[in-house]
């Protein structure tokens, strides 16, 4: 296994301006949006397969809105478990990616904010110094529009690190190298300690099969 996640690394490095997911579709839709049933890292032979979707809501000003769809992958879909261990069956998954398709325009910093909303959530220090590149990067990265997605790909290393790789919906690719935790980090935002209602009915919409 470690030789192959040495070379997706080094692929996602070489074609990261492509894109990084190569989705194929399937029949079923939330809110418009297409659920892909499997997902291909681009540049390389290592495909994921969706163990979850679900629809992000969130009350602004008593309002539920509609946010966000998100559909999470993994290359280890056998050892996703449907119920309060999703978050650490994915522990041992060498390559996790959760895309987030937009209902709506949300600017970048009020993205971020939500992600450190539900990270602190989940007890994960904020000045960490991957978590705190990561936040800047979002900050830093373009707005979420209407039928564009961010793309969280997350790939456990040889050196036994995380690499997470952030696509926003500009394309523009950002990395952060961070400790193996990261991976649970990141993932606890949807899979974790819900910060809000609108985040638990999406996790557990993301514990139900779709295909």
């Amino acid at each position: 296994m470690k030789s192959i996640i040495g070379s997706l690394v080094l692929m996602i490095g070489l074609t990261a301006n492509a894109g990084l997911l190569t989705v194929s579709g399937g029949a079923k839709k939330i809110e418009g949006v297409t659920l892909n049933q499997t997902a291909q890292v681009t540049g390389s032979d290592v495909n994921m397969t969706l163990v979850g979707a679900g629809l992000r809501a969130k009350t602004v000003l008593f309002v539920p809105a509609k946010v966000y769809v998100a559909e999470l992958f993994t290359n280890d879909a056998a050892k996703y478990s449907r119920d309060n261990n999703a978050l650490k069956s994915l522990e041992g998954s060498s390559v996790t990616a959760i895309r987030l398709t937009f209902l709506r325009g949300v600017d970048a910093p009020t993205v971020a904010s939500s992600y450190r909303e539900a990270l602190v959530a989940n007890n994960v220090n904020l000045k960490d110094p991957a978590i705190a590149q990561f936040l800047a990067n979002v900050e830093k990265g373009g707005d979420a529009s209407q039928g564009k997605s961010f793309v969280m790909l997350l790939v456990l290393t040889k050196e036994g690190g995380t690499k997470l790789y952030y696509e926003d919906t500009k394309d523009q690719v950002s990395v952060v190298d961070g400790p193996r935790a990261l991976q649970q980090q990141i993932l606890s935002i949807w899979l974790g300690a819900s910060a809000d209602s609108g985040l638990e009915k999406l996790k557990k919409s993301l514990l139900q099969p779709v295909y």
